[in-house]
């Protein structure tokens, strides 16, 4: 489309890049959860979307992390799992919120009751996954446990084998993102499909859209997500 490319990062603070700043953009996408309301609405001015975020009257493309939590706790419930942990890194960051919200619903939906000494944060990178899932197993042994995110999953399930337990026979495991880390998982890791590369061509298409007619109102858009099977639920059982 004959534009060109600028890539910056931010600290998470309210000070936008100085090419931003200076409006020496015609448009800017931000992606993540770490933006701060404060940067976005002081560039309201200039074309914006939003990508793996959202805040209400910007144009944004996510994930439907509820849709897809819920679709893999329902996973689990099928099997016949009844108890579901739920882990995460933090459960502030906005997609982690999200996704805790779908585990939450699908445990209503199915007539299971939420209990919350089965959710357990990990907080410190990169052992998030491995300190959250210790965090559980003090409290019990779950049967079935479902991570925010694939990385959180493979600690979780480097845990589960310190703690002398087996996956999927003793704890069944799934994760969220089907990113690199679910392939090289033992057992393989079954999770949650996103498709970030669409999701940055429609925030892409978006943009252009804003800078050739910036009067359009604000769009939230959703994009689905696929459930990918693989071996670290096993056939279920009930518990």
């Amino acid at each position: 489309q004959g534009y060109h490319l600028i890539f910056s990062s931010t600290d998470g603070g309210p000070s936008a890049p100085r090419c931003v700043k200076e409006r020496r953009v015609d448009g800017v996408i931000f992606m993540g959860c770490d933006i701060s309301k404060e940067l976005i609405l002081s560039l309201n001015d200039i074309p914006l979307v939003l990508v793996d975020n959202h805040l209400d009257g910007v144009n944004s493309i996510a994930i439907d992390n509820e849709g897809g939590a819920y679709k893999a706790v329902e996973y689990l419930i099928k099997l016949g799992y009844r108890k579901i942990g739920f882990i995460a890194e933090r459960l502030s960051d906005l997609s982690f919120k999200e996704r805790f919200e779908g585990y939450k619903a699908a445990l209503k939906e199915y007539g299971l009751e939420y209990h919350a000494d089965l959710v357990a944060e990990g907080l410190t990178p990169p052992e998030h996954g491995y300190v959250a899932m210790k965090k559980l197993l003090k409290r019990g042994t779950p049967p079935a446990v479902f991570a925010a995110n694939d990385s959180t999953a493979a600690g979780a399930i480097k845990a589960i084998k310190e703690n002398g337990l087996r996956v999927p026979d003793d704890i069944a495991v799934i994760g969220f993102d089907d990113g690199p880390t679910a392939l090289h998982t033992v057992p393989l890791l079954t999770t949650v499909r996103v498709f970030r590369e669409k999701m940055a061509r429609v925030a892409a298409k978006r943009l252009m859209e804003l800078i050739e007619n910036p009067d359009q109102p604000p769009i939230q858009l959703r994009l689905p997500t696929e459930l990918v099977i693989r071996e670290s639920c096993g056939g279920g059982q009930k518990h």
